[in-house]
């Protein structure tokens, strides 16, 4: 078949694979949701890994799919060669097919080799395979079966042909088919395209060997990009209909052409078109899955991407966003294989746009900074330092100081890789989180959790049974945290003769170990306990878990947490008093407090959902959600900031639907129909073949937590924040129920507080926020008398004007001593909205949510003092500062025939906008070099103006940096006209005047 294109490859691969028993399964989302090691799917094996270490079973003993795959972050990152190499790729799709102990190599060989040859038609005089050297069943397999000639069979070591999922768990020899096309009589592997990899999981490999796997499982990858190439007869992958129509829309949209004759050699054009091409992919199918830019973990490398493609798009037409019409190519192209591009296309736009605004502000910046900096380099190499604060100061990506450096002729240190080092240090936090400590127990006893049966929708008090009790205790902790696992028997608490408790462990492979003589889980252990079947709920959705109580007959503990590993339900537990043992019955009891508000705060999460998209459009989709008790976090897709009206209206539909007692329903669905009927789901969410529902008024949605029985029971919602989380993602934060009474109780306390200590009395204000408002009025004055102040020192005058105090009484108009809450509510948040500050967050831990101290009493003593401070300074200022005297004090010098003034001067004064404009005046009455210091305490602030006509033969920001700071022990920069810094050195200025007049009389 010639020129196959990939629409009719994925048909053909679907098609030979289902009739011939295979389960097609879609494919997953660009994120593991269940996998914390992976920050992103990189292998078609990826969404079957649980079925691999039989955690789950799988979806049919016969899979294929065609997965979405993307390697630029972790271990497999393929993005520093993406636009170099013409195969190389961030995003990409990978084609497999697997068994789950169904058949094995001779069949996994067969159907690899048919589909090859006879649906694709690849002749097999092109095709060579490798093996595992140790591997003879397999090489015989292809040789006898196959009639493929032993010396096209390659037998390579464990390196390249044996396969791994991990350190620990499933493993076994691979064979990987080749295609060559050359003309070399013997050729190697590295002069052959490799099409298809296969993997004959045989063994489990953990600490204590290697073992045969009960059920050997065959795993296949085989990458679209490189299959189509071959079939189009293209050794540039980026020549395939894969990437044509997105390279030629770059080419209409920039005017430079594309050489689709050049197979092999390429220019810096080239490789521009090859990363816009590949990164948009990326880009598209990342935000389509759930993923937005960041500073961490997924959203940090989409960042990157985004960045690296804005980057080459710059370099071909920088006053083009060739990055947003690319990527409209790439829903065009793709869109009808995933229709959910299509869905999300607002969203991909509005991001890249908003991203590109942010990144053309600090591309100009960092690069002047950075090739400034190159000048004076050591070595032409560009320092860590460098690359680092050009990252975490101006946003400049790490790559990009690369790509210039290197443009340059400078090196930059390969052992300084800010996203390893982000990697790891997100690791380091999280790696002994409840989820990961569990599964590191699992592969290290290759164990398989129990399956809990949930029974909490319609309970909080359950009869079950202990099936497990994983547990582990920490080594050392002054060092880093080594964890070491047990599966118990049992666990005792018991006190000894002085009253101490001892802990005491039985695992299922020792004796009674006392194991400590400190109280409970005071975090040198962890331990978990699962039942067969559980009413408490397991964090997840959005919903923290349950919290409560679990009773045996000889022990008592409590439940701290609750998650979800696999299809294992698991409780982390304190002991609290007795033994808890393995197959004893208990009583599971959930917390009814807890859970109540947990639910007030889900129920409100959707109908919160359905106002925004209601307010702000059908294309708002949910990002990300927290849901604690009387506490909802939600993190949605909207581009820009939401303004009071809409912030208003839309708390006023959330308040609505909660008055109109609606009762609250749940129902299972198939996926597709709940999806027809209008269900509304998660971005890069994985769901089931059958989803539950969620309906209340108008809200109808996908979920599996639990919720209040009627929209009454919310009892109140308050949004009390709205804030960017990252480009086009913003997050509303808002309290329900009790949490939210007790927060408008604790403001109404804090404003009688205010009131007391600005007014010496209690004052009842009016609900109308204006100039009226007695705290509003009385910081107007304060800023009025601070501004007044720094005019003062600006102009040099003596006498400040007078200011009219705020009179105790004040101006406010009194209302009723029964006023209400609400009105309270608004007063405080008006304020700090006035003083742009945040809203205060309800504790947790306390009965009453008593803020203390108060936030405007510390925030009005700051004011107070900076206005002392200024009075302090105007004083000494007055009498010290005379323009008329300072200026006479100017001494003469001529530069490259130019004659000027310099004038040095030291002043009085903290502030350097002050500095500057002072000056500026003194520039203005004829010395044509300023230099005035400031008043510090180990530094002092130093400002310098450079007259107009002087700028092209002298730089204020050189002479800082270059005289003045290596003079006086300082630090500075800026440009021709003006410049500041810091300097440590004070006792030395005097001297500097003579020190600048025998470089400004210099002629050359």
């Amino acid at each position: 078949i010639k020129n196959m294109n990939s629409h009719d490859i994925r048909k053909k691969f679907q098609t030979y694979f289902t009739n011939h028993g295979h389960t097609w399964e879609p494919s997953s989302s660009l994120v593991p949701k269940e996998d914390s090691s992976l920050l992103f799917t990189n292998a078609g094996m990826n969404q079957f890994k649980d079925c691999f270490l039989g955690l789950k079973p799988p979806p049919a003993e016969q899979v294929c799919s065609i997965q979405k795959c993307l390697r630029a972050g972790g271990k497999h990152n393929d993005l520093e060669e993406v636009g170099h190499s013409p195969y190389h790729h961030t995003f990409f799709e990978m084609i497999g097919f697997f068994s789950f102990g169904s058949y094995f190599k001779k069949q996994a060989i067969a159907y690899a080799m048919n589909f090859l040859t006879k649906e694709l038609e690849l002749s097999k005089k092109n095709l060579w395979v490798s093996v595992f050297k140790e591997d003879k069943e397999s090489a015989e397999i292809w040789h006898k079966t196959q009639q493929i000639p032993l010396e096209k069979i390659f037998l390579l070591d464990e390196k390249d042909n044996f396969w791994r999922m991990g350190e620990i768990g499933p493993c076994g020899p691979c064979s990987e088919i080749y295609y060559y096309d050359g003309n070399k009589k013997n050729p190697e592997p590295e002069d052959m395209t490799e099409v298809w990899n296969l993997v004959f999981m045989e063994f489990n490999e953990d600490h204590s060997g290697r073992k045969t796997l009960p059920k050997p499982c065959i795993d296949t990858g085989m990458g679209l990009e490189r299959l189509t190439a071959i079939l189009q007869g293209k050794s540039n992958n980026y020549h395939t209909d894969l990437f044509k129509k997105i390279i030629e829309s770059v080419e209409e949209a920039s005017g430079i052409k594309y050489d689709f004759t050049n197979e092999v050699h390429q220019d810096e054009n080239q490789t521009a078109f090859h990363v816009i091409a590949d990164h948009c992919r990326a880009i598209s199918f990342l935000i389509c899955d759930g993923v937005l830019p960041g500073s961490e973990g997924a959203s940090y490398v989409l960042r990157r991407i985004l960045r690296r493609a804005l980057f080459y798009s710059h370099k071909l037409k920088s006053n083009k966003n060739l990055l947003c019409i690319a990527t409209e190519q790439v829903i065009n192209l793709m869109s009808e294989i995933y229709p959910e591009l299509n869905k999300e296309k607002a969203l991909i736009d509005s991001i890249i746009k908003a991203e590109s605004d942010l990144f053309t502000e600090s591309l100009e910046i960092g690069k002047n900074i950075l090739l400034q900096k190159m000048k004076n380099f050591p070595g032409k190499t560009v320092s860590d330092s460098t690359v680092w604060d050009l990252y975490s100061t101006y946003g400049f990506p790490p790559d990009l100081t690369c790509l210039i450096a290197k443009e340059k002729g400078f090196a930059v240190n390969e052992d300084f890789n800010p996203d390893r080092f982000k990697q790891e240090q997100t690791f380091v936090s999280h790696k002994h989180s409840f989820k990961s400590n569990l599964e590191w127990i699992q592969q290290c006893y290759n164990i398989n959790f129990y399956k809990t049966e949930f029974t909490g929708y319609n309970k909080d008090k359950e009869e079950s049974k202990i099936v497990q009790l994983p547990f582990i205790q920490t080594i050392d902790k002054s060092k880093e945290d080594v964890p070491s696992p047990h599966l118990l028997e049992s666990i005792i608490i018991k006190k000894d003769h002085k009253g101490k408790q001892i802990i005491t462990i039985k695992d299922q492979s020792s004796s009674g170990v006392p194991l400590s003589e400190t109280v409970p889980n005071n975090n040198k252990y962890k331990l978990w306990l699962i039942t067969n079947k559980t009413c408490f709920y397991p964090e997840g959705g959005g919903p923290i878990g349950d919290k409560g109580k679990i009773k045996t007959e000889t022990g008592e503990a409590e439940v701290l947490d609750c998650q979800k590993i696999g299809d294992s339900i698991v409780h982390e537990i304190k002991i609290l008093k007795g033994e808890i043992k393995q197959n004893q019955s208990c009583t599971m009891i959930v917390d009814k407090d807890h859970r109540r508000l947990i639910t007030t705060s889900h129920s409100a999460t959707h109908l919160l959902n359905q106002a925004l998209r209601e307010v702000l459009g059908k294309s708002v989709r949910q990002m990300g959600s927290l849901v604690k008790p009387g506490e909802l976090r939600f993190d949605f897709s909207h581009p820009e900031p939401l303004n009071t009206n809409q912030l208003k209206e839309i708390e006023d539909k959330v308040t609505k639907q909660i008055k109109s007692e609606h009762s609250v329903s749940d129902a299972t669905y198939p996926y597709e129909e709940a999806m027809k009927e209008g269900a509304l789901s998660l971005m890069g969410e994985n769901y089931e073949k059958k989803v539950r529902t969620i309906r209340m008024g108008k809200s109808f949605e996908l979920c599996g937590g639990i919720h209040v029985k009627n929209t009454s029971d919310i009892g109140g919602f308050k949004i009390i924040s709205e804030t960017g989380v990252q480009s086009g993602v913003r997050r509303i934060t808002a309290y329900t129920s009790d949490i939210l009474t007790k927060w408008q109780q604790a403001l109404e306390k804090q404003n009688k507080t205010l009131r007391k200590y600005l007014f010496s009395s209690d004052l009842k204000t009016s609900n109308r926020i204006d100039t009226t408002n007695p705290f509003i009025k009385w910081l107007i004055d304060k800023e009025k008398e601070i501004k007044s102040l720094k005019l003062t020192l600006k102009k040099g005058s003596k006498k400040p004007p007078l200011i009219n105090p705020l009179k105790k009484n004040g101006t406010a108009k009194k209302q009723s001593e029964n006023h209400l809450m609400t009105d309270e509510v608004e007063l405080n948040l008006e304020l700090r909205k006035y003083l742009k500050q945040p809203v205060p967050k309800h504790s947790e831990e306390k009965e009453s949510i008593d803020l203390k101290p108060n936030f405007f009493i510390s925030f009005f003593q700051k004011k107070e003092q900076e206005l002392e401070s200024l009075k302090k300074q105007q004083a000494q200022f007055s009498s010290s500062f005379n323009m008329e005297e300072i200026i006479k004090k100017a001494k003469p010098f001529q530069h490259r025939n130019i004659k000027g003034q310099l004038l040095s001067v030291a002043l009085p004064v903290e502030d350097r906008k002050i500095l500057a404009e002072i000056a500026d005046q003194l520039k203005s009455n004829n010395p044509s070099v300023v230099i005035v210091l400031g008043q510090g305490d180990n530094q002092y602030p130093l400002v310098i103006t450079v007259s107009k006509e002087l700028q092209k033969y002298i730089s204020a920001g050189e002479i800082l940096k270059n005289t003045i700071a290596p003079f006086l022990d300082g630090k500075g920069g800026g440009q021709a006209r003006f410049a500041q810094g810091t300097i440590k050195n004070k006792n030395l200025f005097p001297t500097l005047e003579d020190h600048l007049l025998k470089i400004l009389n210099k002629t050359n």
